[in-house]
C-alpha cells in the first residue's frame, strides 16, 4: 500500500518528504546596533522587572567579561554617593 501511494504522488513527494523543512524559511535579519537597541527598548517598556532581571542575568553567565566590568562600574558608583542632601 505504501508503494502504491508514492508511484502515484511520484518523485516531487520523495523530495518534499524528505526535504528538511529549516530550508524552506527566511535567513535571519542581520543584528545591527540599531536593531538592538530597539528592541532592548521594548523589553525594558514591555516587560516586568524579574524578567529583566532574568535576561540579564542569563546575559552575565554567558558574558563573564561584561559582569566584571559592570560589577566595578556599579561598586565605584556606589563609593561615590554620600547620600541624600538634606541641607
Amino acid at each position: 500500500m505504501k508503494a502504491d501511494s508514492l508511484c502515484r504522488f511520484g518523485a516531487d513527494y520523495d523530495l518534499w518528504k524528505t526535504s528538511d523543512p529549516a530550508d524552506d524559511l527566511p535567513d535571519l535579519p542581520e543584528v545591527t546596533e540599531e536593531r538592538a537597541e530597539s528592541l532592548a527598548e521594548c523589553v525594558i517598556n514591555h516587560a516586568s522587572d524579574t524578567a529583566i532581571a532574568k535576561r540579564l542575568t542569563s546575559y552575565y553567565l554567558a558574558d563573564q567579561d561584561q559582569y566584571h566590568q559592570d560589577r566595578e562600574d556599579y561598586e565605584a558608583r556606589f563609593d561615590q554617593y554620600d547620600g541624600p542632601d538634606f541641607d
